[in-house]
């Protein structure tokens, strides 16, 4: 593989990262001025759900990125955070 291409992927994998941080946010953000979350918290309240875990995924992510070069370590914290963002977005304080 070329070192440009490695560059090229780092450069895409960052940009996805803050891509999802931005519209998640937003998207976040949106909502709770709307009113559109599940009925038991206000919306305020509930805005700490998925802004908590926007924050769990952006810290999993750096530090797997950093860690890129060790293989064990960073395949388990993309693991982790790809196993554990359903189960943040299914917590039981999410009212169906």
């Amino acid at each position: 593989m070329e070192v440009q291409e490695r560059r090229q992927r780092w450069r895409t994998v960052q940009l996805l990262a803050v891509a999802m941080l931005v519209v998640g946010t937003a998207a976040a953000v949106a909502a709770a001025k709307r009113g559109q979350v599940p009925e038991l918290p206000p919306p305020l309240e509930f805005l700490a759900v998925p802004l908590g875990n926007l924050a769990i995924f952006a810290v999993l992510v750096a530090v797997g990125l950093y860690n890129r070069r060790k293989r064990d370590s960073h395949k388990r914290l993309m693991m982790l955070n790809d196993r554990d963002s359903g189960r943040r977005a299914r917590s039981p304080l999410v009212a169906y």
